[in-house]
């Protein structure tokens, strides 16, 4: 990838971020509004809202969702990841759903945010 794809990818998650839902409040993923911006569970619904809102090119939206698809190695959320890779982690993972409403899961995703746009900054 070059820099200035890097560059993109960096600054597309970065937008991301703001979009990220600190906890898991419905059964779907979907919206949920906190002080009046719409937040998502899953970070790709994150980068789809940052490119409705104009936030990101399309562009960018395709660099960043190759990224994570490859991270995922195609378990398609955080949680198929942990359960395909970490199966002794499954119960907690299940605990925390049912019981923190999917906070360290959301804690997870943003640290994993972080570092992404640490790595695509450099």
């Amino acid at each position: 990838m070059n820099k200035a794809d890097r560059k993109l990818v960096a600054a597309a998650f970065r937008k991301a971020k703001k979009y990220l839902s600190t906890t898991y409040k419905d059964t779907h993923g979907d919206m949920i509004e906190t002080a009046g911006i719409w937040k998502h569970e899953f970070i790709c619904h994150c980068l789809d809202r940052a490119l409705v809102k104009g936030e990101i090119c399309q562009r960018a939206r395709d660099l960043t969702e190759e990224i994570i698809y490859k991270r995922l190695r195609e378990c398609g959320t955080l949680a198929g990841w942990i359960r395909t890779n970490h199966p002794e982690l499954d119960m907690a993972l299940i605990h925390d759903y049912n019981h923190n409403l999917g906070s360290k899961a959301q804690r997870t995703r943003k640290a994993w945010l972080n570092s992404l746009i640490a790595e695509f900054d450099k």
